[in-house]
């Protein structure tokens, strides 16, 4: 049953009859409010108490920057718990640590077999293997991996077209078109020359003789001598300094001259792609502290009143109240704000102690710091914050202007009429809601949201997931340039793989390993001639000596005319056969590991008795170029697959597919945790449906309209979309908590947001660039749903309360021009002249 209740300059009200949810929102507001009343004024009696308590409180947690521990292991950061990968890569650690450092150039032309363009490469390689250390401790020929297959131990070992000629400069000085032509076409005969993996673009006169090439390649390879703390990356401080050098002579001030006219040169060392996510950091370090001091600005703008004595701190107070002690101001202004915060602020924390809960360590760290950021955060605006503008209060009742050696005003001053005018209050009250709550333009908000949201959702249909590290450079880096020189000339080159194989008994799994070298060549992903497999070799070369092996298994002591017909199916015929290939093929040793060190055993003992076992072994190849995370995942979804009884080791391009998996997890927990905290504490089921449907609203829209600006599912969206879950809610919270009388307090605060963003525009980083456009997004789908939607749907379907005598509004969204109405309210007298006098709020 209902009743209509009548009151002055308001158009008829129906008051729903009393319902359990309704007392509810009443015990718990008047509940949080009184507390925050007692904080308030026990903050405005003791305010330097408060600020001395809240310093301390900081110095104490900060304390915790003593165990400050940095993660740099990517692999640690990005993997899941649990993952089989993790048990693989320890593995892979104990028996096959990094060892090489690539350090690469590219050279583009119209034709680099041209004998000014061999006699370049031959001039910087002189001034690469004399580059040494600014210490002067170390060169190349000192960190240099050495060519086993090489005359002199000294030899460093390299992957060049100068190998044709023994890289020696006085012989390639001398070269003609047609020497350098005739070599090349040899060495493409050679199955085993690594040639045609370092040109491309090669073109063929019409008998099949090379006429020119577009580019060339040339690496050389240090050793990695890292040394590896626990869930750090591998340093190596020597190498470091070197490729510092090396830098500096491919792409830096010291790039030799006579590089031929219309070629470029490109170069990238190990130590590059870090050097350059640094940087990004680094250079955009300067937007960050621009963008806060825009914040103080806009700050000190909407809160100022542009004169020396005021600020706009209390305007949630009545004019009477006003002139109450600081303390009971103070107190009063907490009765009111502590609602709001208190709901977004423990709902947020919430949902970001549930995402801690995600199984990707980076994801769980981001979580967690951004709960903890959200716990202090409320803590110092309930106690340090409120004590500052406590302070502040005490000075203006003083009459003392913000200058410190100003003189205080007399008790007759009066402020400029300028500086009392409430521009957000008159955008809001006399402008927004004069327009926002006739009918037609309610109706055209809800077809604006539906649009923007089922274009959102059409968005989301169509997002990607992709990934590519190289997106994270800066486009004009020296990094990205050889990165997509790469992309356009060796569009074959892809990621280093490598297939493990643990101790086992190769004598007994001969067919199965010879079954590797099969698989790899009938999988399309991989780069055709990049199969580097020691069995492959030792087996249709060694197992079953001919006749002409006898003259190299006769150095061996022991030899009998017999083990020329040596099989390997038994432990010695494969040992000994093993021990023949290994001496004439040493660049497959670092592919092998033994429970010995075979340079320090006497061969003759190892030949007769065999006293030699091997532990693990590997087989390596190159993926061709994978164009997008998507066939990256079946690439590696297929090697694993066929490679499934053995070790798998590379690049775990499984990490987006975690990302997706945890996205969708997170964003699921966290709606779920909005719900469950937003109805605790708001206590209206109808309430915090509407702030939940603009969260949801948000949320898609972000996410759908991300495709639209060209960005797909990877590490900075997903991070992103979680924040925006929490951001999305502050707006929303604030206007179902206290309606349009939080407007210009929400547009402050999501503008702000916005102002310590809106530099990253000029970045010229996509991790920049994509946060300001995600955050564009964020600020302006949430300000949009939770000022102008929410108050649409409370003033068209929002609850009415018939509250008891003293209590104070909690929810307000009414228009005398829309079917609905709705006013929070209370019955207390008009002729009550107490200091405590409620708020009415009127949308």
């Amino acid at each position: 049953m209902t009743e209509t209740v009548e009151e002055p300059g308001l158009v008829g009200v129906e008051a729903m009859p009393p319902c359990r949810f309704g007392n509810l929102t009443v015990i718990m507001t008047k509940f949080i409010e009184n507390c925050f009343f007692r904080l308030g004024l026990l903050i405005g009696n003791h305010p330097w108490k408060t600020v001395i308590g809240a310093l301390l409180l900081c110095a104490v947690c900060s304390s915790g920057m003593a165990f400050w521990l940095q993660i740099t292991d990517d692999e640690l950061l990005w993997t899941p718990y649990g993952s089989p990968f993790l048990e693989d890569k320890k593995w892979i650690e104990e028996n096959f640590p990094k060892d090489m450092r690539y350090e690469s150039v590219i050279i583009e032309g119209d034709n680099v077999l041209t004998p000014e363009h061999v006699q370049y490469l031959a001039k910087l390689n002189e001034n690469v293997i004399n580059a040494t250390t600014e210490d002067k401790l170390h060169n190349y020929t000192d960190l240099c991996i050495r060519d086993l297959d090489a005359v002199s131990k000294e030899d460093c070992y390299q992957e060049s077209i100068l190998r044709l000629w023994n890289s020696d400069l006085n012989v390639i000085m001398k070269l003609s078109q047609d020497d350098i032509l005739e070599a090349i076409d040899e060495a493409l005969l050679d199955e085993r020359s690594r040639v045609k993996t370092l040109l491309s673009g090669l073109a063929f006169d019409g008998s099949g003789h090379v006429l020119s090439a577009k580019g060339l390649m040339n690496v050389w390879i240090l050793r990695e001598n890292g040394t590896k703390e626990e869930n750090q990356a591998s340093i190596d401080e020597a190498a470091f300094d070197w490729e510092t050098v090396f830098i500096n002579i491919v792409v830096g001030e010291d790039v030799p001259s006579g590089l031929p006219n219309g070629s470029k040169m490109y170069g990238l060392a190990e130590r590059s792609y870090n050097d350059e996510i640094d940087g990004v950091v680094n250079s955009n370090f300067l937007l960050f502290l621009v963008g806060f001091g825009f914040i103080f600005i806009y700050i000190a703008v909407v809160l100022g009143r542009w004169n020396c004595m005021e600020q706009r701190s209390l305007e949630n107070l009545t004019p009477k109240q006003k002139y109450l002690p600081v303390a009971q101001r103070i107190g009063l202004t907490m009765k009111h704000a502590g609602v709001s915060i208190t709901v977004t602020s423990i709902t947020d924390m919430a949902a970001f102690l549930i995402g801690s809960s995600s199984s990707m360590p980076i994801l769980r760290t981001f979580c967690l710091f951004a709960a903890m950021g959200v716990l202090f955060l409320y803590i110092f605006a309930s106690t340090f914050f409120v004590a500052c503008l406590a302070l502040d209060e005490g000075r203006i009742d003083a009459r003392k202007p913000c200058g410190c050696c100003s003189r205080p005003k007399r008790s007759d001053w009066t402020p400029n009429k300028v500086s009392q005018i409430e521009i957000g209050k008159l955008v809001f009250e006399k402008g927004i809601t004069k327009y926002l709550f006739k009918l037609p333009v309610q109706i055209l908000v809800i077809i604006i949201v539906l649009t923007a949201f089922g274009a959102g959702v059409y968005g989301i249909t169509q997002m990607k997931l992709d990934y590519n590290s190289i997106w994270y450079m800066r486009k004009n880096s020296y990094q990205v340039g050889f990165y997509d020189a790469t992309a356009r000339l060796f569009p074959d080159n892809g990621e280093r793989v490598q297939v493990y194989i643990g101790q086992i008994k190769y004598w007994v799994h001969l067919e199965s390993l010879l079954k590797v070298k099969d698989t790899l060549d009938g999988n399309s992903y991989i780069r055709e001639g990049s199969i580097q497999y020691w069995f492959d070799t030792f087996y249709h070369d060694f197992c079953v000596p001919n006749e002409e092996s006898v003259d190299v298994f006769a150095e061996f002591e022991g030899f009998h005319k017999d083990d020329v017909h040596l099989n390997c199916s038994t432990e010695m015929g494969f040992k000994k056969s093993f021990l023949l290939f290994l001496d004439e093929n040493r660049n497959f040793y670092q592919d092998l590991k033994f429970n010995v060190t075979l340079e320090d055993e006497d061969p003759s003992n190892l030949w007769n008795t065999g006293a030699f076992e091997i532990t693990a072994s590997r087989a390596n190849f190159q993926h061709s170029e994978l164009q997008n995370t998507t066939i990256q995942n079946v690439a590696m979804d297929q090697v694993k697959n066929e490679m499934s009884a053995v070790q798998f080791g590379g690049d775990d391009f499984s990490t987006p597919i975690s990302i997706v998996s945890e996205l969708i997890r997170n964003l699921v927990l966290t709606f779920a945790t909005i719900v469950v905290v937003t109805l605790f504490l708001v206590a209206n089921i109808r309430v915090s449906l509407f702030v939940l449907i603009c969260v949801v609203f948000t949320v898609a829209n972000v996410c759908g309209f991300a495709h639209f600006m060209g960005l797909t599912i990877e590490i900075v969206t997903s991070l992103i979309l979680i924040l925006s879950c929490g951001l999305a809610l502050d707006y929303a919270a604030h206007i179902g908590e206290a309606a349009v009388s939080m407007g210009t307090a929400v547009f402050h605060g999501g503008f702000s947001t916005f102002t310590a963003f809106v530099l990253l525009a000029f970045s010229d980083s996509y991790i920049f660039t994509t946060f300001f456009k995600m955050f564009s997004m964020v600020v302006t789908f949430g300000l949009f749903h939770g000022i102008v939607f929410l108050s649409v749907l409370l003033s068209l379907f929002g609850p009415v309360f018939n509250i008891d005598e003293g209590s104070e509004p909690v929810f307000s969204a009414v228009s005398p021009d829309s079917p609905s109405k709705l006013k929070l309210r209370t019955s207390q007298s008009q002729n009550d002249n107490s200091d405590s006098v409620p708020i009415e709020t009127q949308v």
